[in-house]
């Protein structure tokens, strides 16, 4: 597996959504690849249904297909302690997505407790997905069905939105990673961090943190 490069974007979600408080550590979390190399959706407390599992393991499962893209999505009602960034970088790395040739991972963690939604990326597709992408992704793709409790399908909107942006370098409903003071209000703050990360050799990544307050 090569260098990674992990951008957060934690957004509030309805309170609703976090009843289920069982705390996860990354060995917990079922790894669905092992048993079904078609399955992509890991989501052992069950927040969405049989039917949008299936549907989201589709869109995943094109990413590879099409742009060569190794990518799951995981949900979870708890990390407990732990910070997101942390545990999706160590998930990233325990279940080896992407290779050490193409450093095409991609992991989406929903951590519905902490009301955080993180993706992590191999630097092999950094390039095609910045921050600025990212963040407008899941700003303008995500967080308006994550508003209306419709967490599947802001997870498909976002999916969809990486799909469009391999596919011809942007996506509809772009706002090249910037919107106006008016649209955002108080609610979203942006906080960078540099770090360094050991994996095979010393690389520099960053990630950003939204947090809709």
């Amino acid at each position: 597996l090569g260098d990674v490069y992990k951008r957060q974007l934690s957004t509030l979600l309805p309170v609703e959504a976090t009843e289920s408080r069982d705390v996860f550590e990354v060995k917990d979390v079922p790894n669905v690849q092992i048993e079904d190399s078609l399955r992509f959706v890991s989501d052992p407390s069950h927040f969405l249904d049989s039917s949008e599992v299936e549907e989201l393991d589709n869109k995943l499962h094109q990413l590879r297909l099409n742009f060569g893209v190794d990518a799951a999505l995981v949900v979870l009602p708890s990390i407990g302690d732990r910070t997101i960034e942390d545990f999706s970088v160590e998930l990233f790395r325990s279940w080896g997505l992407g290779n050490k040739k193409t450093n095409s991972g991609l992991l989406i963690l929903l951590v519905m407790d902490v009301h955080k939604i993180f993706i992590t990326t191999g630097y092999g597709i950094e390039g095609v997905l910045p921050d600025a992408t990212c963040s407008s992704i899941i700003r303008n793709r995500m967080i308006p069905h994550f508003k209306e409790d419709a967490y599947a399908e802001g997870l498909m909107s976002g999916i969809d939105a990486i799909s469009e942006v391999f596919k011809t370098g942007d996506f509809e409903g772009s706002d090249g990673g910037n919107s106006s003071e008016d649209e955002e209000g108080d609610y979203i703050l942006f906080i960078f961090y540099p770090i360094i990360f050991f994996w095979n050799k010393i690389s520099n990544f960053y990630f950003s943190i939204m947090d809709i307050l």
